[in-house]
């Protein structure tokens, strides 16, 4: 599988992710929210209760008046009232009735309310355990006024914490159509993920199939010209060879015959390694000797200076594809210095992973635009190129489970290849 396809799988993966996380904490908010919408309804109706608890002490006060109550009921009736005020500012669970502690913003009314109850209550333990009834119309009717403003207090209360509910509210319902949003944004977004995704596999199956098709057709060719072209090579070469009484210009052509035919056998060698890249067969050899061996295979002009490393390194690898690997990078690096006089300089070294292999000249370099695209089947600079000798370099460095990255200025091929390749 390409990086790029890699990288795609992994973006959906992360977006799946991102959805199912998105979803879960859609569903835990909802529930912490609806949660607490259910807690500060109740507290409603504790804070009601405390209107009818006010009122209907009142009522049982004046029933005691006439003899109609008993002391101990009132007083009853008031700790009721004070545990009702304590549960509504604390929270808890009472009757099944399950509540938060009250938020502190509500704090002053509750404090202002508890006061109100404190004098209210003293107001009638006052009344009730008094012996003589002397005063008792004025004293109810304090007691009346008194319950009055409990009652406006707790109405205030109240009507504060129904505001509160009904935001509360208004928020879930702007949360759930906000997470509904983003929830439709993921799905589009991997919507044409997965469209980009298969128009790329389309594009890339179809890429493929019609290298197979030539890579058929042009290995077949080339082991058809293969022949006749040795023929031609050694017959320019002994003609070459016979030369002597041979005008200049015949000797020339002679010559042009000779690198024309040492051009196309290159070529040829291009297309039967791109066919022909196949399992390495991983034995243990001197990297040193490989790359003296690719040295060996490459024409090396004069005017060029090839630098090869005295260290050795030693790593278990197909012997004959990294011959093949070097000798190309090695004349891409002579053919990029052209006529000019270069160097070309091959290091070795290894870390605690890989054995790299660096192979660096002194050309011209790869232009920006060129960079992304100079490991693509068939995209070639040169005027006689194939467009498949990298390839065949990256296809024969993935064989190895290894890596091949470009550098520029100066330009420079680096290989890395693990010391343990996992055939698996």
């Amino acid at each position: 599988m390409s990086k790029k396809h890699v990288n795609a799988s992994k973006k959906i993966s992360v977006i799946i992710a991102i959805q199912i996380a998105i979803i879960l904490s859609s569903f835990l908010s909802l529930q912490v929210l609806e949660s607490e919408k259910i807690f500060l309804g109740n507290a409603v109706n504790v804070s009601g209760r405390d209107r009818f608890l006010t009122a209907n002490i009142l009522v049982k006060l004046q029933n005691y008046n006439i003899g109609g109550e008993s002391q101990e009921g009132l007083i009853l009736e008031l700790k009721n009232y004070e545990n009702n005020l304590m549960f509504l500012k604390n929270g808890g669970s009472e009757s099944g009735l399950k509540i938060d502690s009250l938020d502190t913003k509500f704090y002053p009314h509750w404090e202002a309310i508890y006061d109100s109850f404190v004098k209210y209550n003293e107001k009638i333990t006052e009344f009730i355990r008094s012996e003589s009834n002397i005063d008792a119309k004025s004293k109810l009717l304090e007691i009346s006024q008194i319950a009055q403003k409990l009652v406006e207090q707790n109405d205030a209360l109240t009507l504060d914490l129904g505001l509160e509910v009904e935001k509360m509210s208004s928020n879930l319902i702007l949360l759930q159509i906000l997470l509904a949003i983003v929830n439709i944004g993921v799905h589009l977004f991997m919507m044409w993920l997965i469209l980009r995704i298969l128009k790329e596999d389309t594009e890339r199956l179809t890429k493929m199939e019609r290298l197979y098709t030539i890579g058929e057709m042009a290995a077949r060719l080339a082991h058809d010209l293969r022949n006749p072209l040795g023929v031609i090579k050694m017959t320019s070469e002994i003609l070459l060879a016979k030369s002597d009484g041979i005008d200049e210009k015949t000797k020339e052509r002679y010559k042009m015959i000779e690198m024309s035919a040492r051009r196309m056998n290159h070529q040829i060698d291009d297309v039967m390694d791109f066919v022909r890249t196949k399992e390495p067969q991983l034995r243990e050899n001197s990297i040193r000797e490989i790359i003296t061996s690719a040295a060996k295979t490459t024409e090396i002009p004069p005017n060029i200076q090839l630098t090869l490393p005295e260290n050795d390194v030693s790593l278990r690898c197909d012997q004959k594809q990294v011959v093949v690997l070097l000798s190309n990078l090695i004349s891409n690096a002579v053919q990029a210095i052209g006529e000019k006089n270069g160097t070309v300089t091959v290091r070795l070294g290894s870390d605690l992973h890989d054995v790299i292999i660096e192979i660096e000249d002194s050309g011209p370099g790869i232009k920006d635009d060129e960079m992304p695209k100079i490991f693509e089947p068939l995209f070639t600079t040169k005027p006689y190129g194939t467009g498949l000798g990298l390839v065949s370099c990256k296809n024969i460095v993935d064989a190895h489970k290894g890596k091949i990255t470009v550098q520029n200025n100066p330009t420079k091929f680096i290989i890395k290849i693990p010391k343990i390749i996992d055939q698996a």
